[in-house]
């Protein structure tokens, strides 16, 4: 093994982070440069991604701990969406459209607009959007997702005040939003 010339770096810490590196280094039985070493690499592997995906981890990992969203598989969802999309009454459609609406309200109240609560749904892997002169193009994960998506967004739209049709494709999406009267 050809050893690897280090440079000798002098960083200014505070309290805190000095009894993060202690105790780090304690636990992982290594020395002080070592954990620092792994900390830069590991934040530079992290930051290649181009953009900052501290934050989307962070995201993440804050839906995952308040337990109200679950990670599913993709072929099982598409299982239970081909289940409800054959069986689904217009109560079923009916719960679909209160569950979006009560986000809906979640969303007015925390002011986000159409554009973020779409960006929430791509965040969560159900779709894609793309907007291009106030028109915006959903692509679903898969087909099976029209309904739902559909009676989900006509939910929220209505809590939120928002004007749209909902145009349905194969597995897309079409939102027009209205102009709002004067």
């Amino acid at each position: 093994m050809v050893a690897t010339k280090l440079k000798r770096l002098s960083v200014a810490v505070d309290d805190k982070i000095l009894g993060i590196l202690e105790r780090l280094s304690k636990n992982e039985n290594k020395t002080i440069s070592d954990i620092i070493r792994t900390a830069i690499l590991t934040y530079a592997e992290i930051m290649t991604g181009g953009e900052p995906q501290v934050e989307t981890i962070k995201k993440y990992e804050e839906f995952l701990t308040r337990r109200d969203h679950v990670i599913v598989d993709l072929e099982i969802w598409i299982a239970l969406l081909d289940f409800i999309n054959e069986t689904g009454n217009d109560k079923l459609w009916k719960t679909i459209e209160e569950i979006g609406y009560e986000s809906g309200l979640e969303f007015k109240v925390k002011g986000l607009t159409l554009s973020d609560v779409l960006k929430s749904l791509e965040f969560k892997n159900i779709l894609k959007e793309k907007t291009e002169n106030g028109v915006t193009v959903l692509i679903l994960t898969t087909r099976n997702e029209i309904n739902l998506i559909t009676h989900y967004l006509r939910g929220v739209f209505k809590a939120m005040g928002i004007s749209a049709d909902i145009i349905s494709g194969v597995r897309r999406l079409v939102i027009i939003e209205k102009e709002k009267e004067q």
